[in-house]
């Protein structure tokens, strides 16, 4: 049964059960007034009712109706309306009228209605609630099934203005009939019998022509010639009251009817009070949606069920480039991910912690980054009751793109050496120390000098010592892996971390030294292109040293660069 038929069942005052179309009709569900109705008959059924059959709560004499109905509904799938006694029922001492119908699922509704011929009512009634959007929109129509049933000129509501007043807020009549909801929009509660009202919650007159004067020009200018009133409850105050008028005919209300018009205020009571709420929560997020439209950050609220999207902010829709009506009601995922399946990975709705009955869960604060739209967000999200009464995920994004960016942009710069393009010493010396916490990260620590740049300095000028040390990084570029940690660790000096061992580095160098050789053979260049360098094994892990691996490198560094002292004085002359 959906959630839907469930929510409107369990409003109704009038017996209803959902049986399965098989014999003897057992029983799938039972609202409220039904288990109140049968609860004479055995007490544990009100707990196990969907244990039971429909034959179980009728008399003996009553098994060759339920066999007939079941026989009927198969062959026809119409509505087929009796009247039954319910057994040993102290609620119904009078039998009642039991309708069954087929709904469209293939079960079978079954509504109790304490009136004689009354037509499949309930189901009208049901129908009428299922059928309108709102609560007002039900209002209405169930006016016109009572009005229609009960066989009155005229069915409406009035609602409580102040302490003194009422007006006529809901109206039906029945054709050639005059609508007074106009003229009755201010009215003093002492002209109705108001009191007697809330005294004893109903209100009967059978003939105008026997009630004093002054009440009785208050009727007759309506043309009422007969009327009930019952009153209406929320909490166990008055709120109003229903009444239905007869300008045809005097009459005598028997006690079907005043049980069938009970029946009907006790559910306007409920749709009044419905449709209070749904104003209220229509208002609530109306002010949410003004509040939010005005914020730069993206608002979104959704179902904790089904996921759909239950609010959305005007900027949270121009980000996603739909008009908001186009996203309430699909599911988040469809929206935020582009995807029709699957919940989206990032959702951290299993990181909040809430618990049912709380009002609201603690704020869990996130980074996200969005691929659908391309930007970095700070997202705070939490789990609420939301204005419909129900606990949902509402999620505040504010766009840090620029801040990231901003973040990403002084993170280079701090890191990098603006000359060469290479980490600085510092970032390199974090990197370093990373891997050194590393196991696996074996591979091959560089110490590099680059050979007379201070002779370059002095005698061509800095500029010159500039393009040494770029075509020097350059040259290490072109042979290096790619997979390398290479910083500028001091004026001439670089350290480079590669995962390859010491035998391929070294063979690395090598090459780089022939292509030296090459670029120095070549005639005038200012000063000559070379560098040493020391190759060691990379140590990581428990006990590593990164200043003592250093040292080594730097060690085996110095010894190279002592060999090669006498080429670079002879070329500088």
């Amino acid at each position: 049964m959906d959630r839907n038929l469930s929510s409107i069942l369990s409003e109704l005052h009038f017996p209803v059960l959902i049986c399965t179309n098989r014999e003897s009709l057992p029983i799938l569900y039972g609202n409220a007034a039904a288990e109140l109705l049968f609860s004479p008959f055995n007490e544990d059924l009100v707990r196990e009712l969907a244990m039971h059959t429909l034959k179980d709560l009728l008399e003996p004499e009553g098994e060759e109706t339920v066999g007939d109905f079941c026989h009927a509904l198969n062959k026809t799938g119409q509505l087929i309306d009796q009247i039954v006694w319910v057994k040993n029922s102290a609620r119904s001492p009078q039998p009642m009228s039991l309708s069954l119908k087929i709904m469209l699922d293939g079960d079978v509704l079954a509504c109790f209605l304490p009136s004689r011929n009354s037509n499949g009512v309930g189901f009208e009634i049901i129908n009428s609630m299922r059928l309108n959007e709102g609560a007002a929109q039900a209002i209405s129509s169930v006016l016109e099934v009572a009005g229609n049933q009960a066989q009155v000129s005229r069915v409406y509501i009035f609602e409580e203005l102040s302490h003194t007043t009422i007006r006529n807020t809901y109206e039906w009549c029945a054709p050639r009939i005059e609508p007074m909801i106009q003229k009755l929009q201010n009215e003093e509660k002492r002209a109705y019998n108001y009191n007697e009202l809330e005294v004893y919650g109903r209100y009967i007159l059978e003939d105008v022509r026997t009630i004093p004067q002054g009440d009785r020009e208050i009727f007759e200018a309506q043309e009422i010639k007969a009327t009930i009133a019952m009153t209406l409850y929320e909490g166990g105050a008055p709120i109003g009251y229903v009444g239905f008028d007869d300008c045809v005919s005097y009459r005598r209300w028997d006690e079907d009817e005043i049980r069938f018009l009970e029946t009907i205020a006790s559910l306007v009571s409920n749709l009044l009070i419905r449709r209070n709420s749904e104003e209220k929560s229509r208002l609530t997020q109306e002010i949410l949606q003004l509040m939010n439209d005005h914020s730069d950050d993206y608002v979104y609220v959704r179902d904790l069920e089904d996921y759909t999207i239950k609010f959305v902010s005007k900027t949270a829709g121009e980000m996603l480039g739909k008009d908001m009506g186009e996203l309430i009601g699909k599911p988040c995922r469809e929206v935020m991910c582009l995807t029709q399946e699957g919940g989206c990975t990032h959702c951290p709705i299993d990181k909040i912690a809430w618990k049912a009955g709380q009002k609201k869960s603690d704020v869990y604060v996130w980074e996200h980054y969005s691929d659908v739209l391309g930007k970095h967000f700070l997202i705070k999200s939490s789990i609420v009751i939301w204005v419909d009464g129900k606990p949902a995920y509402i999620a505040r994004a504010t766009d840090i793109t620029r801040q990231v960016d901003a973040q990403k942009t002084l993170r280079f710069y701090a890191s990098m050496d603006m000359l060469l393009g290479i980490y600085n010493r510092l970032w390199g010396e974090r990197l370093l120390l990373k891997k050194i916490q590393d196991p696996a990260a074996k591979g091959s620590l560089c110490f590099v000098d680059v050979d007379g740049l201070k002779k370059v300095n002095d005698t061509l000028g800095h500029q010159a010592g500039d393009q040494l040390l770029i075509e020097s990084v350059a040259l290490m570029k072109a042979h290096l892996p790619g997979n390398e940690i290479l910083c500028r660790w001091g004026g001439d000096e670089f350290l480079i971390w590669a995962p390859q061992p010491v035998e391929e580095i070294e063979k690395l160098f090598e090459a780089m030294d022939q292509d030296m050789n090459r670029v120095n053979s070549k005639g005038g260049r200012a000063f000559p292109l070379a560098f040493s360098y020391g190759v060691i094994p990379f140590e990581s892990g428990e006990g590593a040293s990164l200043d003592a691996m250093i040292t080594m490198a730097d060690e085996r560094m110095y010894q190279k660069k002592m060999r090669k002292k006498k080429i670079l004085l002879n070329w500088l002359g």
